[in-house]
């Protein structure tokens, strides 16, 4: 009979063999070693899947029928975790060695949801200082939350059991993680931080293209209605609403004037 793990560790991949290996690297140079690593093989074409079961820790691969979106993918992989905890780490992202130890021995405080503080880097793994970041509240409520989402991706330790009844929305592109922050905030089951870097998640210089800026724009408004729904009316509301609406026309406006002066220089 296998050994019961601590912490199920998810790593979703769809052609991510560029940086797997220094994904799957960080994952067994942690101190904290009661893990397993569900890993979704997303129907991927390179040599991810190959990389994966070369790998020497305690990894089981599942792999989906099809490709499917991202936060339906780590739906998927809650489905196929046996931990009390449950984390995720993105292939191109790593974890400071102390990243497990620190955040189970938060959670073993009483916290069902933890979360560390990050850096940005390059594809190198340097240190982007221009985009460092920043994370203003020591306690996170909803309407902190609202304000400033400093909680990464691959920088949370949530119980099984409470991600399980949570769930990520299926449908989201982009905004699934905050709005499963969210909805966890807004039924007071809140944040605690570990004070201290341990997540490192890599930038991209791909751009994102018109159809995705108009998703992405669909998924706020639609947390916008939800959040209406549940709480009503609230300060805190309307100035998420109202940010977010003028930082879409802002970029709006940046895309609109750059093919304008593409044009005229082409004139």
């Amino acid at each position: 009979m296998a050994t019961p793990v601590t912490v199920s560790i998810v790593v979703n991949c769809f052609n991510g063999a560029d940086y797997l290996r220094d994904c799957l690297a960080s994952i067994l140079a942690q101190s904290f070693t009661s893990w397993e690593v569900v890993f979704i093989d997303n129907c991927s074409t390179d040599e991810s899947a190959a990389i994966a079961r070369a790998w020497p820790g305690n990894l089981r691969i599942v792999k989906t029928e099809r490709t499917s979106p991202l936060y339906a993918a780590r739906n998927i992989a809650l489905e196929a975790v046996t931990g009390e905890y449950v984390t995720f780490l993105d292939t191109d992202d790593v974890w400071a060695p102390g990243f497990l130890a620190a955040m189970v021995a938060k959670a073993r405080e009483g916290a069902s949801f933890v979360y560390c503080r990050y850096e940005l880097m390059t594809a190198s793994r340097e240190p982007i200082a221009s985009l460092r970041t920043r994370d203003p509240f020591s306690r996170i409520t909803l309407w902190r939350l609202l304000l400033h989402n400093s909680i990464p991706m691959a920088g949370v330790l949530l119980r099984r059991d409470l991600i399980r009844s949570y769930r990520f929305n299926d449908g989201m592109m982009f905004l699934g993680d905050y709005d499963l922050w969210v909805r966890l905030a807004a039924d007071d089951h809140l944040p605690v931080r570990v004070d201290a870097v341990l997540t490192f998640v890599r930038v991209h210089g791909n751009n994102i293209s018109a159809a995705w800026r108009t998703r992405r724009i669909t998924e706020e408004r639609q947390l916008v209605r939800w959040l209406l729904n549940k709480c009503g009316v609230t300060p805190a509301i309307l100035a998420y609403w109202c940010k977010r609406e003028l930082m879409n026309l802002f970029r709006r406006t940046q895309v609109f004037l750059a093919a304008r002066r593409a044009g005229l220089s082409q004139r």
